[in-house]
Order: C-alpha cells, then sequence, then structure tokens
C-alpha cells in the first residue's frame, strides 16, 4: 500500500499543490501581509461566536473540496495518467484508505484551519460549534475521497441535454458571445460555479477589510489578482471552444476587432457577480478613477491570458510556469505601489500583440487535440 499511496501523492496531491501554487502564495501574502495576530483571532472568534456563522468557512471548504473533485477528474482524463483506473482492481478498504490518504493531504489547508478554530471554539466554551467543526472535517474528507472513487469506476459518463435546454435552443437565437457561456454551463459547470464563488467571496473579503481599518489601494490590487487569476483556466476553456469545438469561427468573416468585442462580451457576463460587489463595495475614499483602475486590471488578467494561449500549443506544465511568473511579478509590482492602471494598460498592450502576431498561425498539436477531445 505505501507504493499506491506514493503514486496517488505524486500525481493528484504534488501536482494539485504545483498547479494552485499562485494561489496559495497570494493567500499566504493576503493573510499575513495585511492582516496581524489580533486580526486573525477576531475573525476566528467571530466565525465561532455562532454555529450558523461557523457555516461561512464550512462552505469555503465544501467548494475548496469540489474544486479538489475537479481537479483529481481533470487528471484521470489525461492519457498519462490512465494506469489509475486500475485502482478498481484494489479491494474496497485498502483502496478507499489510499484514496482518503490523498484526500487529506489535499485538504491539508482547511483541516489545519478547522483545526485552529476547533480549538478557539473549545477555549471559548461552544460545545455546538465544536461539534459542527468535528463533523464537517470528516465529511470533506468523505466527499473528496468518494468523489475520487467513483471517478474511478465511472470515468466516461453519459452527458444528456435535458427538455429545458432542447426548448430553449429551438426558441431562441443565440448570440455569438454566449456560445461559450452555454458551452461551460453544460460541460463545465463545477468549474464555473467554484470559480465564482471563491472570487466573490475573497472580494467581499477584501472589500470587507476597508470599512475596518485604513488600506491603500494595493490589498485590493492583491485581491483583484487572485480572484482574476483564478480565470486562468476559463480563458484555457474559452479558448479551447473557440479553436476546437467551435474551429469553424477561425473561418468566419469577423474583423479583430469583432472579435475582441466578443471577447470582452463574452467575459464581461462572466465576471457580473464580481462586478457587482465591486460596484456595490468600492471604497468611495479611492473615487471613480480608482474603480477605472481596477476594474481595468480585472480586465486585462484575463485578456492576457486568453491570448498567452495562442503563442504556442504548450503542456499544462509548461503553461503553469508562466503563469506562476505573472502572478509572482504582478505581485510583486502592487507590492512596490506600480499603479494599478498601468499594470493594465501593460496587459492589454501585450495581449493584442500576441492576438495579432498570433492568432493566424496557431493550431493544436495532434497528441493534445486528442486529449483535449477525450
Amino acid at each position: 500500500m505505501n507504493a499506491i499511496n506514493t503514486v496517488l501523492i505524486k500525481v493528484l496531491a504534488r501536482e494539485f499543490y504545483r498547479e494552485h501554487a499562485v494561489l496559495f502564495l497570494v493567500t499566504f501574502g493576503l493573510a499575513f501581509g495585511f492582516m496581524s495576530k489580533v486580526e486573525h483571532l477576531a475573525i476566528a472568534e467571530f466565525f465561532i461566536s455562532q454555529p450558523l456563522l461557523t457555516l461561512i468557512p464550512v462552505a469555503l471548504w465544501a467548494v475548496y473540496t469540489a474544486r479538489i473533485i475537479t481537479f483529481n477528474t481533470h487528471i484521470l482524463r489525461q492519457d498519462e495518467n490512465g494506469f489509475l483506473y486500475n485502482l478498481v482492481f484494489i479491494t474496497h478498504f485498502p483502496r478507499l484508505a489510499a484514496l482518503a490518504v490523498t484526500s487529506i493531504i489535499q485538504l491539508l489547508p482547511a483541516l489545519l484551519y478547522g483545526i485552529v478554530l476547533t480549538a478557539i471554539a473549545a477555549q471559548h466554551h461552544q460545545p455546538l460549534v465544536v461539534l459542527v467543526l468535528l463533523v464537517s472535517m470528516p465529511m470533506l474528507i468523505a466527499a473528496a475521497t468518494l468523489g475520487l472513487n467513483y471517478k474511478l469506476h465511472h470515468p466516461n459518463r453519459q452527458h444528456r441535454v435535458s427538455g429545458l435546454q432542447r426548448y430553449l435552443n429551438r426558441t431562441f437565437v443565440k448570440p455569438q458571445p454566449l456560445y461559450f457561456i452555454g458551452w461551460l454551463v453544460r460541460q463545465r459547470a463545477l468549474l464555473l460555479f467554484w470559480s465564482k464563488i471563491i472570487s466573490c467571496l475573497l472580494l467581499f473579503a477584501v472589500l470587507k477589510l476597508y470599512t475596518t481599518d485604513d488600506y491603500d489601494l494595493r490589498l485590493l490590487g492583491l485581491g483583484t489578482l487572485f480572484a482574476f487569476g483564478l480565470s486562468i483556466e476559463l480563458a484555457g476553456e474559452l479558448h479551447r471552444f473557440n479553436n476546437l469545438h467551435f474551429a469553424l469561427l477561425r473561418q468566419l468573416p469577423l474583423s479583430q476587432l469583432n472579435r475582441i468585442t466578443n471577447f470582452l462580451v463574452t467575459w464581461l457576463i462572466l465576471i457580473l457577480p464580481e462586478t457587482g460587489l465591486l460596484i456595490t463595495r468600492f471604497p468611495a475614499s479611492f473615487g471613480i478613477l480608482g474603480y477605472l483602475s481596477v476594474y481595468s486590471f480585472a480586465l486585462s488578467i484575463p485578456f492576457l491570458f486568453y491570448n498567452l494561449f495562442y503563442m504556442k500549443d504548450r503542456a499544462q506544465e509548461d503553461i503553469m510556469k508562466i503563469v506562476y511568473g505573472l502572478g509572482i511579478g504582478w505581485f510583486i509590482l502592487i507590492l512596490f505601489n506600480i499603479p494599478l492602471a498601468i499594470l493594465a494598460i501593460t496587459n492589454i498592450i501585450a495581449g493584442i500583440v500576441l492576438w495579432k502576431r498570433y492568432w493566424y498561425t496557431f493550431e493544436y498539436l495532434a497528441h493534445n487535440t486528442k486529449k483535449t477531445e477525450a
């Protein structure tokens, strides 16, 4: 069993943390770069003050668990990891034990914070909160474990079009910017759900901090970087949809300006929840120019990501190296108080240059196309 645990940890757990390194780095920077020990303790005491409030971090952990399940499913679908399906031939209990060890390692950040909250709740004599935490953490482990076990037993689940969807398809003519959104809701609903939940919760938390103390625009810049940095996967899905699933799009007589406009309309629809948060909770002290700089920086991140995919058909690990570099670079520049408007203009110019330079020459490699179609 040690050999099985080692393989699962290397293929699933290690790859999970490597792919989400920027996410954890920015979270660490936000948590320990702008918040003191007193603020951390105040937030923890708020969470454990009532059982209902304890459900806030539990809900976040549930979204985190859903992300783990999505990631594991993606890894299993890759051709080089097909050997993992042989785990179904191992007896039930040893297989679940090995999958549980991997799930615990992937859930470690949530579990550690859960243990901290449990200890604080016990100190404040909150037995119901302790019960909620002690029940929720094993449930998260069980959900990640059983989700992975289910995917091993059902590698090719059939997708069916609902009656409502068939009615909408017959009745309404969709404009081109909605093609991808409709496909995303049908095929990548979990990815869309978790990315929207995480980005909105992060923006809400960062904007809430501005009501408790005086912070400059760098905090919101880092929050925006983290929230919209999650769009790397959505940008990748949009790129694959436009160039693989809807390859005819490249042959349509549309100008480059029209294509860029369609991209922006699609993305503006996708980020409506984040836009609502920024409009309703943006600190008034920064004024309209501050809002425009933050929002333009937020839009420039997925725009640059999308056009980076046109440079070359790269493997996932090569793409993430570029993303890590950009994320760390933006992080440092924001800390050094480089204006967000300058970063946004730079990203937009770079995206347009990449689009004009590589859009006509891009093509998928044969082996990567097969993987994507699978």
